[in-house]
């Protein structure tokens, strides 16, 4: 796992426009198997709502994220939620469709690739050091290189100086996970004052 399951890294969404009651909340809520948190947010989509970043509730993990770019929480959030609803966790799938979607209205028309820069810093920060839990520094752990043990025994040693080659190998070989949802109480909805939300967790995995 590249980034880890912990409570720190849950991210809070609004549930937006459409029907939604509490009626409707412990019918979607009372979804269970292996695919659980997909039917959920697919039967909140055919109610006509949806997922609508609200808020990050740890302010560590915010912040750490808003140090590697100031709109890093709704592009991280926009790619989880979205992994669900189209059932594919591959990430460089995930830049390929934030970019097409281009949910921060970036100026695209000069083929500036944002989703795809601002993703790759994310990654390199999280192999090299950044915790969701932890303040980060915005200083790198590790200061030679980072070593990748495959599956078959294969080591493979990326160098800091050729960051290019560590960051086309973390988003072409990592994938959203999902996490144990009764383990941080996620993947329900739940009303606060006239307000319905749903939270996911971020966890991040090689493939």
């Amino acid at each position: 796992t590249l980034l880890y399951d912990s409570q720190a890294k849950k991210i809070r969404y609004l549930l937006f426009d459409g029907q939604m009651d509490d009626d409707t909340d412990e019918s979607i809520n009372s979804k269970s198997g292996k695919a659980k948190l997909q039917e959920r947010i697919k039967a909140i989509q055919d109610k006509g709502c949806r997922l609508e970043f609200d808020s990050i509730p740890s302010d560590i993990f915010r912040g750490n994220l808003q140090m590697i770019d100031s709109s890093m929480p709704e592009i991280v959030a926009w790619m989880l939620s979205n992994s669900y609803l189209e059932r594919k966790k591959n990430f460089k799938e995930a830049i390929e469709r934030i970019n097409e979607v281009n949910p921060m209205r970036f100026d695209m028309q000069n083929g500036h690739k944002f989703y795809e820069y601002k993703i790759k810093s994310l990654m390199t920060a999280v192999a090299l050091g950044m915790l969701p839990a932890t303040p980060w520094s915005g200083y790198f752990e590790a200061t030679g290189g980072y070593l990748v043990v495959k599956e078959n025994g294969e080591v493979v040693c990326f160098h800091i100086y050729n960051r290019n080659v560590l960051e086309d190998y973390l988003i072409n070989n990592t994938k959203f996970d999902t996490p144990d949802s009764k383990r941080h109480n996620m993947g329900k909805i739940y009303r606060e004052g006239d307000r319905y939300y749903f939270d996911l967790a971020l966890q991040i995995r090689f493939k």
